[in-house]
């Protein structure tokens, strides 16, 4: 069989010819042979791009080559041995995904909607459109309709579902698929339902500003009117992810309409420019509240403002707004003080953040349990433990019982300075308070004893964890699997992941790039492709930091060939970001691999 060096060396439209003159010939098995001998198709990778060479074969013969190609592919990885039957299932399924947009380019559209409609397999929303396309080819233009009303609002891109389609399109196919996308998009455009402000937040927490200024762009076109509600969540979201000029393009149209701002929008962008430090434009929002007689400033407000100054290390401005609402009569509640009492202590305002409790109390505001809590956290942050335990016995006398996270506090707090004196006093408390540890107290306890290397009381931890019904999440396995490591317990990594499989949970990044990296830097690359394997056939793309565990464990024990691999899926797919430590690695990669096709030719 050729070595990668030998295949990359090939004139690739040469093997293509000879291969598609065997199909053309009908003599399949010779074809079925020259993959297996030239190993063109022993990857999933190397697959999809010889498949997408094939530029000269017929509808029919188009069709054959597909599955004398996928055959060869499912033999490869069975031969390797690096996947089981269910990862060798997932790649096919993958393969076929991958050949929908091929099946259009050479006119097969019944096979396209075969996979789709016969066949179990979960579509991918980017493979979506070649099976709209094939719809419309087909002159189907209902089934096409009902295909998009399956795909989510957040899938849904006309512009760019058209510019993928295009190419297999004629111009009337075109014309009329743009009218379906028109019509498609004025039927899910509710810009001032539920759905459509989540699907706002949305675009703006995955930082898609462009995206969600489109979508305001197009609801305006449309002749729609937005609420408070869908405005809000267009300026506070621009406004949180810094796109000043988005915000004000929204606040202006707003404004121009004649729409004044409610409190609740005011309120938004005030916790939008805070977040963001820009006092100024909070002290100006402040301004012009102030000056509308219609709005009844309330505590919410004062306290986002509050929030704000002490955000910007002004906690003097925000002692003064605080004493301000008492003297203008605006209740003070729980939120009040806690906000007060939380902003001093990051403020390093010991002091005066426990004159405003005593404060609270002598108000006749009674001090809930996120008070205490922001108290435990703060004294413990400052290493007054001896006021925290104060706090504990305050709590009793208010008749405000410790909870869950009351104990955990402490707990994370002393295995931060690794006291385990301390730490096995709160673990005893517990059972006093009548608290049952939850899922997060675990996590910080195993987490702590694995740091200070307590490996046998992590395993301990996690023992009793389970004796007292408590359900580990995937973070806990995580963990769990880093003391496998630690102890060189290979096996038992495996078993962690055949547990988490079982279990159906969804595998983290984090989580992959334990196993991933436990497997890689003790020299088991085998294990180590197999999980890499693992996670992008269950559809986890992996991060940057995946990447370099896998170029640098391949690099460390002289596997520079799967590192060049792995590269090249990089490069392919435009994957490398800004991450000057994979950059560094690929130009390596890039660097040996020139040099090491100058010394063979």
């Amino acid at each position: 069989m050729a070595t990668l060096a030998e295949f990359g060396r090939r004139n690739f439209s040469e093997l293509h010819s000879k291969f598609e003159k065997r199909i053309q010939e009908k003599d399949f098995v010779a074809a079925e042979k020259f993959l297996r001998n030239n190993g063109c198709c022993n990857s999933l990778e190397k697959a999809l791009e010889f498949k997408g060479g094939l530029v000269t074969l017929e509808s029919r013969e188009y069709l054959e080559a597909d599955r004398i190609i996928r055959e060869d592919l499912t033999r490869a990885l069975k031969k390797k041995g690096e996947m089981d039957l269910n990862q060798i299932s997932r790649t096919i399924e993958y393969y076929k995904q991958e050949s929908l947009k091929d099946y259009l380019r050479t006119n097969n559209m019944r096979e396209i909607i075969k996979v789709y409609s016969e066949e179990e397999i979960d579509i991918l929303p980017r493979n979506l459109v070649y099976v709209v396309a094939a719809y419309i080819k087909c002159g189907n233009m209902e089934g096409a309709s009902k295909l998009l009303d399956n795909v989510r609002l957040g899938h849904f891109k006309p512009d760019g579902i058209l510019h993928c389609i295009r190419e297999y399109l004629t111009l009337g196919e075109t014309i009329a698929a743009k009218n379906l996308l028109d019509q498609q998009m004025i039927k899910r455009l509710k810009p001032n339902s539920e759905q459509f402000a989540t699907h706002v937040k949305r675009l703006i927490e995955l930082r898609n500003n462009n995206r969600a200024f489109s979508l305001y762009h197009k609801i305006i076109e449309k002749g729609v009117e937005p609420n408070e509600h869908t405005y809000g969540a267009f300026i506070s979201g621009f406004i949180r992810n810094q796109k000043y000029r988005f915000s004000m393009r929204v606040w202006n149209d707003m404004m121009k309409k004649g729409f004044k701002p409610t409190a609740t929008i005011y309120g938004q962008m005030i916790d939008a420019f805070s977040s963001n430090g820009r006092i100024y434009n909070v002290e100006m929002l402040w301004h012009k509240i102030r000056e509308r007689d219609d709005i009844k400033l309330d505590s919410i407000l004062y306290c986002s403002v509050i929030d704000a100054y002490l955000r910007a290390k002004r906690e003097q401005k925000a002692i003064a707004l605080f004493q301000q609402m008492k003297e203008e009569k605006i209740p003070l509640d729980e939120r009040s003080y806690n906000t007060m009492i939380n902003g001093l202590f990051w403020n390093h305002k010991v002091d005066m953040a426990l004159k405003i409790f005593r404060g609270m109390k002598e108000d006749g505001v009674r001090p809930n349990l996120s008070t205490y809590n922001i108290l435990v956290r703060g004294l413990l942050y400052y290493r007054y433990d001896n006021l925290a335990m104060e706090v504990i016995k305050d709590m009793k006398e208010m008749n405000v019982q410790p909870d869950v996270v009351t104990l955990t506090t402490f707990l994370s707090r002393f295995f931060a300075r690794r006291d385990v004196a301390s730490v096995k006093s709160i673990i005893s408390n517990f059972g006093n308070y009548g608290i049952k540890p939850n899922v997060h107290t675990y996590k910080t306890l195993i987490g702590g004893l694995i740091n200070i290397e307590d490996l046998a009381g992590a395993e301990l931890a996690y023992k009793e964890m389970i004796s007292h019904g408590v359900v580990p999440d995937i973070d806990i396995y995580r963990l769990m699997l880093s003391v496998d490591f630690k102890q060189k317990r290979f096996n038992e990594a495996k078993e962690n992941f055949r547990i988490v499989k079982s279990l159906k949970m969804r595998p983290t990044h984090k989580y992959f790039a334990t196993l991933i990296s436990g497997f890689a830097y003790a020299g088991k690359l085998k294990e180590a492709k197999r999980y890499y394997l693992e996670m992008t056939t269950l559809k986890i793309k992996p991060t940057p930091s995946i990447y370099k565990i896998m170029i640098q464990g391949c690099v460390d024990h002289g596997d520079l060939g799967y590192a060049l691999e792995v590269y090249k899926y990089i490069k392919r797919n435009d994957l490398i970001t800004g991450d000057p430590v994979l950059m560094k690695m690929c130009k390596f990669i890039e660097h040996w691999h020139r040099k090491k096709r100058l010394k063979d030719d």
